[in-house]
């Protein structure tokens, strides 16, 4: 999978360039056969310099041109960073680094690199194709968009293109694992579209009320795999108080536990290692939700997490801002957008269910996933191909570097310790095809389910027979298209 570990290569390879760079400069080696020396230190002196690499030498060598190149892809949102293009340097971090990224393209690839943001890439493209208009050589749309366009045969399974390599690291290993279905793959995630990173889950806490309250350091926590869903209710209830004394807990006034999204319900989930879904033999997915395992999960989140009094359900995150809540469950965009927050915070995984648990899960949302497609119209695949495959690989050279720069030097994450979680949350991201298809409306109405704390299987059962169905029909679709 690609994930922070990739990422922090990233940086050891530019790091090893520039030391290899800085020893050849500043130290002269003089080897000469026979040469005299002191007898104190008479003996032959060999330097091997090591030959560094970079994600950029898996760059396509390739001369298309002058050919015009278009893409499609979603306009910036309120809080996500979605687009791809910039039209000159302005001093941004984010923005220097695309500008930097799409003119490097254009010269690797002898292309003239033009894009269109729009609101809604699916529509647009959808009715593109439907006129076989064919303007747009690759898109950038939402995975619920994506999933949609692939079922009905419009996008073109990535894996047939022969210019596009989906198993070079610039491409997330771990979304072509789980997106793959019978062996054909519509849709590859990279940072083309910083829209993945943006939309992964992430608790934040807020340290002042972890000293205030002699807390365990969550750091240390997540660091041994202590950091389960038990221990983190715990710090929830020390936390939540009647700060006005009024006899109940209210949003504009009291202390939470947990101030979260609708949202947090279902990442919970994903963070116990319980997806609806996962890939079965012969890369067909298999819906596992009912297991034993998958119930005991389910029933801890309702039992520890949907307590009004200690959980604060809201969007902005107010509560969490003003210094009234320990914890914040949010997207990893809310730690660039928390830079005002006045109480220093920090960043961390979701809990473990317990601490058997092996590793830590990150739920990344599908629907606010921009990935890469190539629609049926394409003019030139081999063009499509190439292009898709230059802009990842420099994606990862320069855009990567640029989204931990803004996230953790950019007054996003205010310690060095914060850095070791991101790469742990980036690291272990989980994209659950069942909440992107919604086969049977499990997916999109299971939240619902836990808030009003209703069991699972009763609720299961209803829908058991639609799920697999529509499962069914998904999986056809793919081993039937002819794209």
């Amino acid at each position: 999978m690609k994930g922070a570990g990739d990422m922090k290569k990233v940086f050891v390879r530019i790091l090893a360039a520039t030391l290899a760079a800085a020893i050849f400069i500043g130290v002269t080696v003089s080897c000469a056969e026979g040469s005299q020396k002191t007898a104190a230190t008479e003996t032959e002196a060999e330097t091997t310099v090591a030959e560094t690499t970079t994600i950029l030498d898996t760059l396509p060598k390739v001369d298309l041109k002058g050919l015009t190149v278009r893409a499609l892809a979603r306009k910036n949102s309120w809080w996500q960073l979605t687009e791809i293009s910039a039209t000159e340097l302005n001093g941004e971090v984010i923005n220097d680094a695309i500008y930097n990224r799409n003119l490097k393209l254009e010269s690797t690839c002898n292309i003239k690199f033009l894009t269109e943001h729009v609101d809604s890439v699916g529509n647009t493209i959808r009715a593109l194709i439907m006129a076989n208009d064919s303007t747009y050589d690759f898109i950038l749309a939402n995975m619920n968009e994506s999933a949609t366009l692939a079922g009905d045969g419009m996008l073109i399974n990535l894996y047939s293109i022969p210019t596009l390599d989906m198993s070079n690291p610039a491409w997330d290993q771990n979304a072509n694992e789980y997106f793959s279905i019978a062996g054909k793959l519509y849709y590859g995630v990279s940072d083309i579209s910083l829209g993945k990173n943006e939309a992964i889950w992430c608790y934040m806490f807020n340290k002042r009320l972890i000293k205030d309250f002699a807390l365990d350091d969550p750091y240390q926590l997540v660091r041994e795999g202590k950091w389960t869903f038990d221990v983190s209710h715990q710090m929830m209830t020390v936390a939540t108080a009647d700060l006005n004394g009024d006899g109940k807990i209210t949003a504009d006034a009291d202390r939470y536990g947990l101030a979260t999204h609708e949202v947090n319900y279902y990442a919970l989930l994903i963070a116990g290692g319980e997806p609806l879904a996962r890939a079965g033999s012969e890369g067909v997915p298999v819906i596992t939700a009912g297991s034993d395992r998958f119930i005991s999960v389910y029933d801890k989140i309702v039992l520890l997490f949907t307590q009004n009094d200690m959980t604060l359900i809201e969007y902005e995150g107010k509560a969490f801002m003003a210094g009234r809540a320990l914890l914040c469950g949010q997207v990893l965009a809310c730690v660039r957008l928390f830079r005002p927050m006045e109480d220093d915070f920090g960043i961390i995984p979701l809990p473990k269910y317990d601490e058997l648990q092996k590793q830590y899960y990150s739920y990344v949302i599908p629907y606010d996933i921009f990935s890469a497609s190539v629609p049926v119209t394409a003019n030139d695949l081999e063009v499509s191909g190439y292009v898709l495959q230059a802009l990842a690989i420099l994606s990862d050279y320069y855009i990567t570097p640029a989204y931990y720069d803004i996230t953790i030097t950019g007054k996003g994450l205010r310690d060095e310790e914060s850095a070791e979680m991101l790469d742990i949350i980036l690291d272990s991201t989980v994209y659950d095809l069942a909440r992107m298809y919604d086969w049977g409306a499990v997916a999109s109405s299971i939240v619902a389910n836990m808030m009003s704390g209703k069991d699972f299987m009763s609720f299961y059962k209803k829908r058991e027979k639609a799920a697999n169905s529509a499962l069914q029909k998904t999986v056809d679709a793919f081993i039937s298209s002819a794209t």
